[in-house]
């Protein structure tokens, strides 16, 4: 079962990769992944948030900062931050996902912006 969600989530991923543009995907639609009942959807929500916060921690990284996260922090975690994020927060919904998980990240954990 576990294969056929990472494959149908990279399914969905490249499907979001060919309707790029630079940002890729809104908060509308990363609000959408992530509460639909889909399976596939619901995977694309998780892989998403689990890759911005990725890339926030290799760029802090090669910054020299440190990450700020806790240890042990699941990528459930980060997806219910993210959700409850965008949830109380509609009217920002238009900017990027990527900028808003940033965001959302850094307010649950403000030591990852020191």
């Amino acid at each position: 079962m576990r294969w056929i969600a990472l494959v149908a989530s990279t399914v969905v991923l490249l499907g979001i990769s060919r309707q790029a543009t630079a940002d890729f995907i809104d908060g509308n639609q990363l609000y959408q992944y992530c509460t639909t009942q889909d399976e596939v959807a619901q995977a694309a929500c998780l892989s998403y948030i689990d890759g911005t916060v990725d890339q926030m921690g290799w760029t802090r990284t090669r910054l020299k900062l440190t990450r700020g996260l806790p240890q042990r922090v699941t990528g459930i975690q980060l997806r219910d931050v993210a959700l409850q994020w965008l949830t109380a927060n509609p009217k920002y919904r238009a900017y990027s996902a990527v900028s808003l998980v940033d965001l959302a990240i850094n307010q649950a954990w403000p030591a990852c912006t020191q």
